[in-house]
């Protein structure tokens, strides 16, 4: 039975319980009622979701009536709506229902502001300007926010900094500034921004540095700007890529990254744990002729580090690094 079939099925039982004057003391009267079996009544409530739901038994009198516990209801003196929670997903959706209700609002309101704004008086500056008043003169707050701003709290605070680590095939770049673009002959291929993956590949031809890993070398050090580099305890990279320091104030810095499916996306998979843990110069040791995906270079290839007397196997190199 489709969904539509069975709301068609069940249309009668709806009129019936939103009727003021409809007097029905069970199930069975109103099965009755409605011409219908509880089996029949039963397929057509099952139609109505793919998901599992619990179904509260109770009197016809208490549809209406919210699920409660009776201890917690004499403990809480207060309306109370009990749902049960039968999978991780289900608790995250309930959840944020109720801390985005107002956003659903908000998102019809700015919907009409664009509607309103004419596209031949007004430029996109200022349509995205009339956005912005508007979202922030009707946006919702809670006492908690209202507070943090008037007194100047911080919203957020943590002890340790979060260094994100882009480690898919195609990432995220951004380019230079409009001024350094036009200094720039037309055929110039250098017009992106350099991060920290460019900048570990810059790293100082050092053992230390040789051996380190780019989850090592994020955590570890940041990149040091302006007079920060007269400092003697600076490191210089390579290629005029600038300097860096290691981290002295607090603990290493939370590296994330995005995570991939070993099984839906392997590739990708095995080339973050290559990136990450594996010391390279270029993204194209990673891979070779022989092992010409990053799960087979993973899983086969042995290479030798700077400095080092054996070879020893990626697997047992990457795993090494994981553990740190």
């Amino acid at each position: 039975m489709t969904p539509q079939a069975a709301k068609n099925k069940l249309r009668p039982f709806w009129n019936l319980l939103n009727n003021p004057t409809s007097q029905l003391d069970d199930m069975s009267q109103l099965l009755a009622t409605c011409n219908m079996t509880l089996k029949e009544y039963n397929l057509s409530v099952k139609s109505l979701t793919s998901s599992s739901v619990i179904l509260m038994k109770r009197d016809v009198k208490d549809c209406w009536v919210n699920n409660y516990n009776p201890h917690l209801l004499t403990a809480w003196n207060a309306n109370m709506d009990i749902q049960y929670i039968l999978d991780e997903y289900g608790c995250i959706m309930y959840m944020l229902s109720y801390i985005s209700k107002p956003e659903s609002e908000m998102s019809d309101y700015l919907k009409t502001i664009v509607k309103e704004m004419s596209p031949e008086n007004e430029t996109e500056r200022e349509e995205i300007k009339g956005v912005l008043q508007a979202y922030s003169k009707h946006r919702e707050v809670s006492a908690q926010e209202s507070v943090a701003r008037t007194c100047s709290l911080k919203m957020k605070s943590c002890s340790r900094e979060v260094v994100f680590l882009q480690t898919g095939d195609n990432p995220l770049k951004m380019s230079l500034p409009l001024r350094a673009l036009q200094n720039k002959p037309a055929d110039s291929e250098n017009v992106w921004m350099t991060g920290i993956p460019e900048k570990y590949r810059a790293r100082p031809q050092t053992l230390e540095f040789e051996h380190m890993c780019l989850a090592e070398f994020a955590s570890h050090y940041r990149i040091v700007y302006g007079k920060e580099t007269e400092d003697c305890k600076r490191f210089r990279l390579l290629n005029n890529m600038g300097m860096i320091q290691k981290r002295t104030r607090g603990k290493p810095a939370i590296i994330r990254y995005a995570r991939f499916s070993e099984k839906k996306d392997p590739e990708n998979f095995y080339g973050r744990l290559l990136k990450l843990y594996l010391p390279h110069r270029s993204e194209s040791s990673l891979k070779t002729e022989m092992f010409p995906t990053h799960q087979e270079f993973y899983k086969d290839a042995c290479v030798r580090l700077p400095g080092a007397q054996e070879i020893c196997a990626v697997t047992a190199i990457v795993t090494g690094c994981d553990d740190w």
